[in-house]
């Protein structure tokens, strides 16, 4: 699992709130790769999460009820399941 995914993870949560949507969709698009396998990617969205306000282009996936303890729960089921590969291909 990328060490950047869960230092994401804690730098929120030690900032004590929740992901903002910018974060959010950021660290939906980490955990989501880094289950299918993908840790480079999943890293790179990771760090991109934790972009300083000011140089973001914002996007909305619509992932506003996604808190912190679904992001855990995302991940903690990422590292128990091996990644899924893509057959055929």
């Amino acid at each position: 699992m990328p060490p950047l995914l869960a230092t994401a993870l804690a730098t929120i949560d030690g900032e004590q709130r929740e992901p903002d949507p910018w974060e959010r969709e950021h660290l939906y698009i980490a955990v989501m790769s880094a289950f299918h396998g993908r840790y480079r990617l999943a890293a790179a969205y990771a760090e991109k999460a934790l972009t300083p306000t000011d140089d973001r282009d914002p996007l909305d996936l619509g992932l506003d009820d996604c808190d912190l303890a679904a992001f855990r729960i995302l991940l903690s089921n990422a590292e128990s399941t091996p990644p899924k590969t893509n057959v055929g291909k």
